[in-house]
């Protein structure tokens, strides 16, 4: 079975982005920020992220910067609701495979 991690500081959004991916097949283990997120990768590699980027203690941008080339096999949807070219850039260029604005559709996922 597939697994996924969800990074997000908000218990709403990891709940519904859990449920959503758990439908489409995945084993979802989440996290509430990129301190959390950085032991669990470091624990088992998931085979998909989603990652926010404001979040306490570790933010998106610093765990991609953290991961580096351990994770550059896994594709890292990055998110963010402040997301401009900039920022995209600097995701992308960190490891991100996709860059969403947030609030993101369910459709956003497919």
């Amino acid at each position: 079975m597939r697994s996924a991690l969800v990074v997000d500081d908000e218990p709403g959004i990891r709940l519904v982005l859990s449920s959503l991916l758990s439908l489409r097949g995945f084993r979802v283990r989440t996290a509430g920020d990129g301190a959390e997120a950085l032991e669990q990768v470091q624990a088992e590699t998931p085979d998909l992220i989603l990652l926010d980027n404001n979040m306490p203690r570790m933010g998106g941008l610093d765990l991609l910067r953290r991961l580096g080339d351990t994770t550059r096999h896994v594709p890292v949807i990055f998110m963010s609701g402040m997301l401009d070219d900039e920022m995209r850039a600097r995701a992308l260029a960190l490891g991100a495979c996709a860059c969403l604005r947030k609030p993101i559709g369910l459709s956003d996922l497919d």
